[in-house]
């Protein structure tokens, strides 16, 4: 989600392009709660609840995330909507 992210900052001119690629090559994703509404930040809460063993907290935070970076976890989001579900 985080390359996404960085490729989707370019302005399409070729030299963007190739910046944003080679960007992309060195993620370096946060390890601690960020707060801020970017996908490091959210990815980073979510990733907190998530090993707090809170599954509708982690849900609820990547609801956060813009669209094509959540459609990255349609099916962990279904899987874990599903848990959820059972254990209601």
């Amino acid at each position: 989600a985080l390359k996404l992210s960085i490729l989707k900052k370019t302005d399409g001119s070729t030299l963007e392009n190739l910046k944003g690629k080679i960007k992309s090559l060195f993620v370096v994703r946060s390890l601690s709660v960020q707060n801020g509404n970017g996908v490091d930040a959210v990815l980073s809460r979510a990733e907190d609840e998530l090993k707090k063993g809170n599954i509708l907290e982690t849900l609820k935070n990547l609801e956060n995330l813009p669209d094509e970076e959540k459609s990255l976890f349609t099916e962990w989001s279904l899987i874990a909507n599903s848990l959820v579900s059972n254990e209601n």
